[in-house]
């Protein structure tokens, strides 16, 4: 596979996600937590690709991980701590459930720490797109933001191997099969 080649990505993403509506929604997804991180900074971001999985990489963590049949992602774990609830935000674990997100109990990765590495302050999960996506989306997508900031801000720094094996062909994909506007990360071409 050839990181900057527009091809190898499409392949991968293809065989990932072989339904086109899935496709889209999944690119969408992963572009948005690229438009997110940037927003922080230009160079705490990277796209990390192989044959069986596409990840968004933000700061040291995993926020977003294309498989075949699923899609895992990082949300920030406010909703998880009662003292700290709001009700016309937050949704519950069972909202959450309910519109196809579970939280992993048992995967490599269950929670994240933050920078001190003390203390937890993520939970990552499969999210199963359904017809529902739309409106899960507005609740889901804003625990998906709010980590990444939390990760830019608060979590361990990027691994300069992430950095490395940062897969520009994805953003060209992106950009020209689905018209998305995504920005280049700071360090590419520079490793």
């Amino acid at each position: 596979m050839n990181p900057d080649s527009e091809y190898d990505a499409q392949n991968i993403t293809s065989i990932l996600c072989p339904d086109p509506m899935l496709r889209t929604i999944c690119v969408a997804i992963i572009s948005d937590g690229i438009a997110e991180a940037n927003k922080y900074s230009r160079s705490s971001w990277a796209i990390n690709m192989n044959d069986d999985a596409i990840r968004l990489t933000v700061a040291h963590y995993y926020v977003c991980t294309i498989k075949k049949g699923s899609l895992w992602l990082a949300l920030d774990d406010v909703f998880l701590r009662d003292s700290e609830r709001n009700e016309n935000y937050l949704p519950t674990v069972s909202d959450l459930n309910g519109w196809g997100w579970e939280m992993d109990d048992r995967d490599a990765f269950p929670r994240y720490k933050d920078k001190g590495r003390k203390r937890d302050f993520s939970a990552n999960g499969r999210y199963v797109i359904g017809d529902n996506h739309p409106e899960a989306w507005k609740h889901i997508g804003k625990l998906f933001s709010s980590f990444i900031y939390k990760a830019v801000y608060y979590g361990q720094g990027m691994d300069p191997r992430s950095r490395k094996r940062h897969c520009s062909g994805f953003l060209k994909y992106a950009r020209n099969q689905f018209n998305m506007a995504l920005p280049d990360p700071s360090y590419d071409g520079f490793s």
